[in-house]
């Protein structure tokens, strides 16, 4: 067979509108470990994708095992968020709940969720780069870490979490696929990138990058790092009014390390699970609000001063050294862009 494509399978996709799955909880493994080239397609890889067709592929690389829960549900797809036939990290699907065991009164019939739904078989992208089945793998594992440690976040600054479950699709092979999903509170917000910035006022605008800066402050004293913090991953809900709220989603990247890897001896070196002031972490020769230049109009470092002066205290010299060496603080030429917020 000649490099099979998940594309062009006779089999039906299953993320549709009216589909209905029977999903039982499922208790995921620990975090994936991070390394360099972790979820990278092997040469292996690549030679078993040119000769086995796709679905062979998922029944011969099964999610990671965790265990079975007790909660068993009945789902149906209400309508698609984010869906495709390939090249997608994760199917993404508004959900209703059909029917819950005694297991699972907190999700009633009729309640309505978010199912965000790891299939390898339609992730891979058309460079081959990565091997979906490791990349499915720690994004599940991941994501599924990260609401289990933020508890107390659920509700107001992260979506809250129902948990993680397995999905059986069956093939015309002799045995079924297993997939993992998680379920997370449906928000009925708009993702940051989709908002016009000149539609806010600078105060509201404001409030939008404290809560940015309070909430990646507050999983990194716990030695997390929200790696594609970017706007099409902070939900805006009543933009613009007193009851505005922000939302952080998309946890399939956390690290649970203050660095790239998690080196014991490279960890030690930035302070783990201590405080660390948005005086040095987002001081604006670090140029933290790049990727939010258009929403920032304001001198930056006179009003992360204004807003955080008062952490000033905490700051160790280890820490400065560490999070704001000299070779940051010295002038250089800067575009018209940066100038906008880097005043």
């Amino acid at each position: 067979m000649n490099n099979p494509s998940s594309t062009s399978l006779n089999v039906p996709f299953p993320y549709v509108v009216g589909r209905k799955f029977h999903v039982r909880s499922h208790v995921p493994p620990p975090p994936t470990p991070l390394k360099p080239g972790c979820c990278l397609e092997s040469d292996a890889g690549r030679l078993e994708r040119q000769k086995l067709h796709p679905i062979d592929r998922c029944l011969l690389h099964p999610p990671l095992a965790g265990s079975d829960g007790p909660m068993e549900l009945d789902l149906e797809i209400s309508w698609p968020l984010s869906v495709g036939r390939s090249n997608h990290r994760a199917q993404l699907v508004a959900v209703d709940v059909a029917n819950a065991d005694e297991h699972a009164a907190v999700l009633g019939q009729g309640k309505r969720l978010v199912a965000k739904i790891y299939d390898p078989l339609y992730a891979t992208a058309k460079d081959n780069d990565f091997d979906p089945f490791l990349l499915m793998d720690k994004n599940y594992t991941h994501e599924a870490a990260a609401y289990t440690r933020l508890p107390e976040l659920q509700g107001s600054s992260i979506p809250r979490y129902y948990g993680s479950f397995s999905l059986e699709i069956p093939t015309s092979r002799s045995m079924s696929r297993w997939i993992r999903l998680i379920m997370i509170e449906f928000i009925p917000g708009s993702p940051m990138q989709d908002i016009d910035p000149g539609s806010l006022s600078q105060y509201h605008r404001q409030r939008i990058m404290k809560t940015i800066i309070d909430f990646t402050t507050e999983i990194y004293q716990r030695d997390m790092v929200h790696e594609d913090l970017c706007p099409r991953n902070i939900m805006i809900i009543n933009e613009g009014t007193k009851e505005q709220k922000v939302v952080f989603v998309d946890f399939e990247d956390m690290r649970f390390t203050r660095t790239a890897y998690g080196n014991p001896e490279q960890e030690a070196r930035f302070f783990p699970k201590t405080y660390v002031s948005p005086l040095l972490k987002w001081h604006k020769a670090r140029k933290p609000a790049y990727r939010f230049g258009g929403w920032v109009d304001w001198s930056w470092q006179r009003w992360l001063k204004d807003v955080y002066g008062h952490t000033e205290n905490t700051i160790t010299e280890e820490q400065r050294k560490k999070f704001l060496p000299d070779y940051l603080l010295k002038p250089t030429p800067i575009g018209r862009i940066e100038e906008l917020y880097l005043k």
